[in-house]
């Protein structure tokens, strides 16, 4: 009964933010695959892509792979090498990015990560983007909720050196676990980036995403 009522909560709150993102202004739904390959015990080859779809005129706007080698450093730390490589209906461009990553469980339900990704936009201009993200998970059965957030600052803008807030993400849901090595995550996501003309005004979609886990042994 306790693992009944916990799953209908869940499966609640996933219906009620669903709702929420789509008919809320400035609406994307963000659909994602991640697979990943277990080369060694302590090195992952890590497949990303990402499609992002605007659903007030039903155009894609973004798609990105994102391939990554992920090394175990410990049972805490872990650190990626990755190569965005960006599609977008009006140019296409590189990201490559370094991450490092930071986990910490506070019992068996409970775990705490942190990502710090140094990431390199190259375009027609070129950033170099900082992004810190905090992920508070519980797990329990099948079922893991979460909620995320993460803070973009730009360092370097086209060789010109700054520290500058750019932009903040906001994300709440769970995860589903479907066999040992597949997962499905379904969540809502706040986005909200500072507009270059006015500091004070911010550009912000609601998203409602997911994305298909995958682990290759």
């Amino acid at each position: 009964m306790k693992n009944l009522k916990f799953n209908f909560i869940v499966g609640l709150f996933l219906v009620i933010i669903l709702n929420v993102s789509i008919y809320a202004a400035g609406s994307q739904l963000w659909v994602s695959q991640n697979v990943v390959f277990n080369t060694t015990n302590n090195v992952k080859f890590v497949l990303f892509n990402q499609s992002r779809t605007d659903l007030d005129d039903k155009k894609q706007v973004v798609y990105y792979v994102d391939p990554t080698i992920l090394y175990k450093i410990n049972d805490q730390f872990s650190f990626g090498i990755a190569h965005r490589i960006v599609f977008t209906p009006e140019y296409d461009y590189y990201a490559p990015h370094l991450n490092l990553i930071y986990t910490y469980k506070v019992n068996d339900n409970i775990k705490i990560s942190y990502r710090n990704r140094v990431y390199f936009e190259v375009k027609n201009k070129y950033n170099v983007i900082d992004r810190n993200k905090l992920t508070l998970k519980y797990v329990y059965n099948q079922f893991s909720p979460f909620i995320a957030g993460e803070i973009y600052s730009i360092y370097l803008n086209n060789s010109d050196l700054r520290e500058e807030f750019k932009q903040y993400e906001l994300s709440v849901g769970s995860s589903y676990k479907i066999t040992n090595n597949s997962t499905l995550v379904l969540y809502y996501l706040h986005k909200a980036t500072k507009n270059d003309d006015d500091d004070d005004e911010y550009s912000r979609v609601n998203v409602i995403g997911t994305t298909l886990n995958l682990t290759i042994k």
